[in-house]
């Protein structure tokens, strides 16, 4: 699956280009939405690929139902709503499912509605847009968005209810943590203080768990990756734990020009844990 996450969206928008694992026979299409205000007329969009005309959208008029549309075999089209309006300023669950044979949508992991929707969803050359309608550049969204999935699969109702439940926890936060590069396709700090780091040097690679862009790659010569220092983050400390998943080709220069091996998180403090590399500096 793909997966967009975080995604702000005001008076303007985002899409990726298009791509073959995009345009699947069936598909699961998941996200969190929050709207701010309905549109005073017509309709807005909040996901598109290949709209109404090629593929699918989801839009949201002035009557506030969420709506999923499909372009399936050849014939245009299908349209399934949401039953009921989107709470405004409320985190909300979308779920809408494309089988080959009816169309589904589920909000909070519950199903609320579906339609007959017969044969494969149609291929499309266009981009895939959030919040807005790539192919006529308008139709902007009001709200925000979050955990966008795409899936070339139809998920069952009971992958769906795990999927909201899943989300819908809040992930524990280790006590301490000041900051945390995941390499999730660039050197974002993850924990409230953002010091994002600058990978320029180094390069993505696929991490332990077989995901590709999700782990750095340096050449141990040259490469390097860098993050500025500040007194707010609590790591001048006399002594601190540094963990890390070990690259034997990645490593980090500290100022005294000490090299130790590369880290992903920083804690202060940290137990060791198993599979890391963990040393007091």
């Amino acid at each position: 699956h793909t997966l967009l996450e975080g995604v702000i969206i005001s008076s303007y928008a985002i899409r990726a280009n298009n791509a073959a694992q995009l345009n699947s026979p069936n598909a699961t299409i998941s996200f969190w939405v929050k709207v701010n205000a309905f549109p005073l007329q017509n309709e807005v969009y909040l996901l598109s690929h290949g709209g109404y005309q090629e593929r699918w959208k989801f839009s949201l008029p002035d009557h506030g139902k969420l709506v999923f549309t499909t372009h399936a075999n050849g014939a245009c089209c299908t349209d399934l709503d949401s039953g009921s309006p989107l709470p405004l300023g409320t985190w909300t669950h979308v779920a809408a499912v494309h089988d080959g044979t009816k169309d589904i949508m589920y909000i909070n992991g519950v199903k609320v509605n579906e339609k007959p929707a017969v044969g494969p969803l149609d291929v499309t050359t266009k981009p895939f847009g959030i919040g807005y309608d790539p192919i006529n550049n308008n139709y902007f969204f009001d709200g925000a968005l979050d955990e966008v999935q795409l899936f070339d699969v139809a998920l069952t109702p009971l992958q769906i209810a795990a999927l909201y439940a899943a989300q819908n926890t809040a992930p524990v936060v280790a006590q301490g943590l000041v900051a945390n590069y995941t390499f999730s396709g660039d050197g974002t700090d993850l924990t409230p203080f953002a010091n994002t780091a600058d990978v320029s040097s180094g390069s993505l690679t696929t991490d332990r768990f077989g995901f590709g862009n999700s782990a750095l790659l340096v050449n141990a010569t040259s490469g390097s990756v860098r993050a500025s220092n500040w007194t707010r983050r609590s790591t001048n400390r006399s002594w601190r734990f540094v963990c890390s998943w070990q690259l034997r080709a990645c490593s980090v220069s500290s100022e005294q020009g000490n090299r130790k091996p590369a880290f992903l998180q920083l804690f202060s403090p940290w137990p060791s844990v198993r599979h890391s590399v963990c040393y007091r500096a």
